[in-house]
């Protein structure tokens, strides 16, 4: 599946190369090369370390399993193979997140569930504590 990544994000992520993989709660994470590395570095000094829980260890290998390299070409088009796709359960309408490091990108219904779940967690925790 190609997808466009809009203008606002596509400076970020100018260079020819990123990588992208699973995110958390569903959604897909495309980081710069450069930035991927980083993350990789990172991670694997936390697992050596005691530290890291097993969900952690878990989480971080389905990351670094499902992550691709992917070009970007003109117009900041990029090629999302199929199984992150049904991962994220993208189907059409699609979100994009700019964070500190990496743009994430939601299936617009999910994106939406994931807001109202976090919605939700906020008040409940609000009113018990």
């Amino acid at each position: 599946m190609d997808i466009t990544i809009p203008v606002q994000h596509q400076k970020r992520l100018s260079l020819y190369d990123a990588i992208i993989t699973c995110g958390l709660d569903g959604c897909l994470t495309l980081f710069s090369e450069e930035e991927w590395e980083g993350v990789i570095y990172r991670f694997d000094n936390l697992c050596s370390s005691k530290k890291a829980s097993r969900h952690l260890i878990r989480f971080i290998n389905l990351m670094k399993q499902g992550a691709v390299k992917t070009k970007i070409r003109k117009g900041g088009k990029i090629t999302i193979p199929d199984y992150l796709k049904q991962y994220a359960k993208i189907k059409k309408e699609m979100l994009f997140i700019e964070l500190s490091n990496h743009l994430e990108i939601w299936a617009e219904e999910e994106f939406e569930k994931y807001r109202d779940r976090r919605h939700l967690e906020k008040i409940v925790s609000s009113r018990v504590g």
